[in-house]
């Protein structure tokens, strides 16, 4: 019995779809194109770090683009000319306060419990051995 030739699936989404266009030869080579010819340069900032071709329109199809609908931008006036942020943030979650943490906790307020009960029972300061020259003058002596 013969094999049946099927067509690949199309992809699920429009994002997919797209994600399928840019790793395209023809968009390869029109990225190339802009980049050469904006310099490998932001058009808006001049920089030379991250630059990324930008759609400045859509066609119907997007293998009909053309040169003239692509601009080379920065990572930071890429994401602005979308409206983001110029570069992304992450959000920091707090988390449960681990071993090590609950420990620090621990000895910070038993050395602050230690030295409430030296300033009661030192009210004027003088606290016996503290002074390093004198504790080797004992163990010598």
């Amino acid at each position: 019995m013969p094999a049946i030739a099927t067509a690949p699936l199309p992809p699920q989404s429009t994002k997919e779809a797209y994600q399928a266009y840019l790793q395209s030869l023809h968009w390869l080579m029109l990225r190339d194109k802009c980049l050469e010819r904006d310099n490998h340069r932001c058009t808006k900032c001049a920089s030379k770090l991250n630059v990324q071709v930008h759609h400045l329109t859509y066609r119907q199809s997007w293998y009909d683009t053309q040169i003239e609908d692509l601009t080379a931008l920065c990572q930071a006036c890429h994401r602005a000319e979308h409206g983001l942020p110029p570069f992304p943030t992450r959000k920091r979650q707090s988390k449960p306060p681990g071993r090590i943490t609950l420990k620090r906790q621990r000895l910070a307020k038993k050395a602050n419990w230690n030295a409430q009960a030296k300033a009661h029972l030192y009210p004027f300061g003088y606290q016996p051995e503290t002074n390093v020259k004198l504790r080797r003058r004992r163990k010598q002596g």
